[in-house]
C-alpha cells in the first residue's frame, strides 16, 4: 500500500467513525489526513507529511472548538406531546425505575417518588434525556 493510499484509508475510517459520533472532531482530523495524502502525493517525505497532517489536524479542531464556542447553547424543552401521555408499565426495575412501551419502542422510566401499590399505568410529567419521568398521576395542563 502506497503512503497516499494509506493516508486515504486512515481519513475514510475516522469519516466513517464520525457518521456515529456526530461531533464532527473526526472529521476535521479526518481533514488533516487528508492534507497528509496531498503530500504524499506531492512526494514529499513521511516526516513531512506526519507534521503538515498534525498541523492541519490541530488547526481544524482548533477552528472547530471556536465556532463551536460562538454557537448559542439551544436548552431542549419538552416536546408538548410528551408530557401527559399515558405509558403502560412492563417491569420494574426497583422502586422507583421502570420500562415502559412508549411510541413503539422501550424506554426507562424514572418515578419522582415511590408508588405503593406499583401501578400498571403511568403518565410522563418530563424527559431528562432519554429517560421519562414518570407519575401515576396525570399532569395539570
Amino acid at each position: 500500500m502506497t503512503e497516499l493510499s494509506a493516508w486515504l484509508v486512515l481519513a475514510l475510517v475516522l469519516v466513517g467513525l464520525e457518521l456515529v459520533s456526530g461531533t464532527f472532531y473526526l472529521l476535521a482530523i479526518a481533514g488533516g489526513f487528508l492534507a497528509g495524502a496531498f503530500a504524499a502525493w506531492l512526494k514529499v517525505p513521511l516526516a513531512g507529511q506526519i507534521v503538515l497532517a498534525a498541523l492541519c489536524a490541530l488547526a481544524a479542531v482548533a477552528l472547530l472548538r471556536r465556532w463551536k464556542r460562538r454557537q448559542p447553547h439551544l436548552t431542549r424543552t419538552e416536546p408538548a406531546y410528551d408530557v401527559g401521555q399515558r405509558v403502560e408499565v412492563e417491569t420494574w426495575k426497583d422502586d422507583t425505575h421502570v420500562r415502559v412501551r412508549y411510541r413503539g419502542s422501550h424506554w426507562d422510566g424514572e418515578l419522582a417518588a415511590t408508588a405503593e401499590p406499583r401501578p400498571a399505568v403511568l403518565y410522563i410529567v418530563a424527559l431528562r434525556g432519554t429517560t421519562l419521568q414518570l407519575s401515576p398521576i396525570p399532569p395539570a395542563h
